[in-house]
């Protein structure tokens, strides 16, 4: 009996590899590839609520235009809190590392209203164009002092090093808080994203309150020659957690799906690998980040097979996500009610002496604890 179990166990395995490796290596077909030198100026627009909804209308909007051009993923924007906000994204992006200020907010039901997202002070203007962050000390002294520290301002500073003639703009309230160097500074701050000029600055970050695909529109048209432009949801703020669609276009970037080393999950990025891919533009300079990694292509021969794609995946772990806490309260529920049977059963047939009946409840509880125990690991499994 044991040699028995010992065999299936074992082909089980070996099974469950095999099919794990072919399966790997039909997903890795075409080989992904690095992004290539980014040379021209960097624009980074965010807007919360951004999504690629297929309809006739949206496939006409300047994003799908962008997304047929260039690399398209699924973003996760989750950082200390189980519910990513705007300015908590935006100083993420900056250091690299996942960070917070302010108040955590907490996931919620999708079927609950979602707590407000604390909202970012806004700089005090300097003259010239540029402004501060007046409590930026503060704040840096508290993201270094954690565990993971986070040095919030490093991307502005690396990107346009003091006496530089590079400068880093910033067009909305939380987009300064990414634009701000080590001193809280921002080169050249416009509060009214309305109002950019995205020709200004080498680097421009570009914050909305919701999608706006005329204004999207607009910044392609004006874009500088060889810009590279990123567009995507960097926050949950008032939705539901979920993966945000994210863009990236221009020299360099080919058509298909993003990922990269961190995710190992094609068509899924996270927002630290955005850091990392702005951070690379600084060459030999950049830094090392603990958890981003540079942006990788999977290219495609289709336009909209990315899009497609990444919006799977987000719609997956959407349902995923909210059949967590039902799957585990009605398995444990049935495990804990099936358990009770066994045990009655088998009290109940020692009483009667009925010893092939005990040992068939002592069989069945002993299944059902068994499989008790093997659904964490076999979900792990699954998911891995």
């Amino acid at each position: 009996m044991l040699r028995r179990w010992i065999l299936i166990t074992a082909f089980t395995v070996v099974a469950y590899l095999a099919a794990s490796i072919a399966w790997s290596a039909v997903q890795a077909r075409p080989p992904v590839q690095p992004v290539g030198d980014q040379p021209g100026p960097l624009i980074v627009v965010s807007a919360p609520g951004l999504t690629f909804d297929d309809t006739p209308q949206a496939r006409t909007s300047a994003l799908w235009d962008l997304a047929r051009e260039g690399a398209v993923g699924a973003m996760t924007t989750r950082g200390l809190s189980d519910h990513s906000c705007s300015a908590q994204s935006w100083l993420t992006l900056s250091a690299g590392v996942r960070t917070t200020l302010w108040k955590s907010v907490r996931a919620v039901p999708g079927s609950l209203p979602t707590q407000a997202c604390p909202v970012a002070p806004e700089p005090t203007a300097l003259g010239s164009g540029m402004a501060k962050h007046l409590q930026w000390t503060k704040w840096r002294t508290t993201t270094l002092s954690r565990t993971q520290p986070a040095n919030i301002g490093a991307l502005a500073t690396l990107l346009a090093p003091s006496g530089s003639s590079k400068c880093v703009a910033a067009a909305g309230r939380d987009a300064a808080l990414g634009a701000a160097d080590t001193n809280g500074v921002i080169s050249n701050y416009t509060p009214d994203p309305y109002q950019v000029d995205v020709n200004l600055c080498d680097v421009t970050f570009i914050s909305l309150d919701r999608p706006d695909d005329a204004f999207l529109r607009r910044i392609l048209d004006s874009a500088p020659p060889r810009a590279t432009i990123i567009v995507g949801s960097f926050a949950d703020d008032a939705g539901p957690e979920r993966l945000h669609p994210v863009v990236v276009v221009g020299p360099g970037v080919q058509h298909g799906l993003l990922t990269s080393a961190s995710t190992r999950q094609r068509g899924m990025v996270q927002l630290v690998d955005l850091s990392a891919f702005m951070f690379s533009r600084a060459g030999t300079k950049a830094v090392n980040l603990p958890e981003g990694r540079n942006l990788l292509v999977q290219p495609s021969g289709s336009p909209t097979a990315p899009v497609l794609r990444s919006g799977e995946i987000s719609h997956a772990l959407q349902v995923q996500h909210a059949a967590v806490g039902p799957f585990l309260i009605g398995f444990y529920g049935a495990v804990i009610m099936l358990l009770l049977v066994g045990v009655a059963g088998a009290i109940l047939a020692a009483r009667l002496s009925m010893e092939k009946q005990r040992q068939a409840a002592h069989h069945f509880t002993a299944f059902v604890a068994a499989t008790a125990v093997a659904m964490p690991v076999s979900t792990w499994l699954v998911n891995l």
